[in-house]
Order: structure tokens, then C-alpha cells, then sequence
């Protein structure tokens, strides 16, 4: 339940029109075209809208499914084939990365391959695109957020990246490859072969065969880039490779989330 408001009145109708609803109802604010959770407000009060005579965007007021902090799963789709389903990980109401795969139940993983497959046949879509998801407190349910098309997303390349791996010796032809998907912000001096030589001599560089190692998938010179953290030993594993790497590095980068 929401609406799309274009100015602060229609704000104010729209919020008071759902508590009217249910006035237990936590509701979600946010701008209509807002990118990697820009401009969201969870659990928005009255003091949260906007009080000027015009809204600086079009704004989406909404009822507020799962909990802040809980399950946020996102599904990526080539037209109606399931690529990969990752959990994002949230922090501070942003996206701190990217992993797959989900850890969450096979019944929700289910749940979100049928939705998208039958939304992907509904609608004619083809190449790539996705949806992201919260889970419903409730219910447990899966429920639909966004629908990301128009766009190749980020971590494709990672994905068909993945498709030519093959276990190292001694892991079964089953297991799975966990990719972490991780921001880092290079000084503006730091020249690739730099960071590639840092990964290097502390043996954290993915060469072909290695059980777990570091990909340089992104990098610019004095802003956010993205590195992918791959580890056939687990979930844990990847992430203990970017807590090490962070650990490590004394060049003045920054690590964290944008």
C-alpha cells in the first residue's frame, strides 16, 4: 500500500491516509527515482516530510514491509532464467555489498525464482535485469521492492565471471564459489599495479586455481571502486579476506560503503 505524491500536501494526505489505515503502520519515504537507497527514510514520521512549498523530486510514501537491519535479497535475471540471488548488505540504510550466494531459506529462494520467472514471461522482458526483495516479518514471505530493468547491473560481470570457475583440488565439483562484492576509494595517486602488487605480496591476489583471493574488478584513481572477495571455503572465508585486506593496507584508501 502507497502512493506517488508530487508535492508536500499530497505528502501529508498520502501519510495520513495510511495511519488512518492502521496506525501501527511504519511507512517508507523515499524519492521516486532514488538510487542505492538515496534519500530513504524508514519508519518516517511527520517530522520527516517535507514541509516547503514544493518537493525537490517526486516522492514514494509506502507501507514498510520487513524490519530495518532484516533479509534484503536481490535477484538477478537474463529475460526468465534465474542468474544468482544475493544478499545485500545493508548498513546505515545503505548498500555495503553484495554476496552470493543467499544464505537465506531454499522455500524464500523458491518463492523469489517462481515471482521473477512469471514476471519476466508476463511482461516480454528480455537481456538483463532484477528485482530486489524484503521478507516479510509475518509471514516470512518474500515481498517484491523494486524492478531493476533498462540497465546492466554491476555484478553481472561477476556472475559470468563465475560461470568459467572450476573448483581447485580437493573441493567437490558441487561446491560453491561465495562472491563478495566490496567497495574501496583509492587515493587519487594510486596507480593500478600498485594495488595489484599490495594484493600480491600479501598473497590475497585470485590467480587461476587459488581456493579464495581478491579480483581488482574497478578502479579510479580517488573514488569508489569495487573489488570482488571469491572463496570456495565458505561465506565466512570472503568475508575475511576484505576485513584482512582493510586491515593491511596503510595507503590512506578508504574502505566501507559510499
Amino acid at each position: 500500500r502507497g502512493f506517488i505524491v508530487g508535492d508536500p500536501a499530497e505528502q501529508r494526505a498520502a501519510f495520513a491516509l495510511l495511519k488512518n489505515q492502521d496506525p501501527t503502520m511504519k511507512l517508507v519515504l523515499k524519492p521516486s527515482d532514488g538510487l542505492g537507497c538515496k534519500g530513504l527514510v524508514l519508519d518516517a514520521q511527520l517530522s520527516d516530510l517535507h514541509a516547503e512549498t514544493a518537493l525537490p523530486q517526486s516522492m514514494i510514501i509506502e507501507e514498510m514491509v520487513g524490519e530495518s537491519g532484516g533479509p534484503s535479497p536481490t535477484i538477478y535475471m537474463c529475460g526468465t532464467r534465474v542468474l544468482a540471488i544475493a544478499d545485500q548488505l545493508m548498513m546505515s540504510l545503505k548498500n555495503n555489498g553484495n554476496i552470493v550466494p543467499s544464505e537465506l531459506p531454499s522455500t524464500q529462494l523458491r518463492a523469489m525464482s517462481s515471482a521473477a520467472v512469471a514476471i519476466g514471461e508476463h511482461l516480454g522482458l528480455k537481456g538483463q535485469w532484477g528485482m530486489d526483495f524484503v521478507i516479510d516479518q509475518k509471514t516470512q514471505l518474500p515481498v517484491i521492492v523494486d524492478l531493476n530493468v533498462g540497465r546492466p547491473n554491476g555484478s553481472l560481470a561477476y556472475y559470468l565471471w563465475r560461470s568459467l570457475q572450476r573448483p581447485p583440488a580437493g573441493h567437490e565439483a558441487g561446491a560453491e564459489l561465495v562472491q563478495l562484492a566490496r567497495c574501496r576509494r583509492p587515493l587519487k595517486t594510486e596507480h593500478v599495479d600498485t594495488f595489484v602488487a599490495l594484493l600480491a605480496a600479501h598473497n590475497l591476489l585470485w590467480t587461476n586455481g587459488c581456493a579464495e583471493g581478491i579480483c581488482v574488478t574497478q578502479h579510479i584513481p580517488g573514488d569508489w571502486s569495487t573489488i570482488l572477495c571469491a572463496s570456495w571455503r565458505g561465506r565466512d572465508a570472503a568475508l575475511a579476506l576484505y576485513a584482512r585486506l582493510a586491515e593491511l593496507d596503510h595507503s590512506g584508501c578508504l574502505y566501507g560503503y559510499k
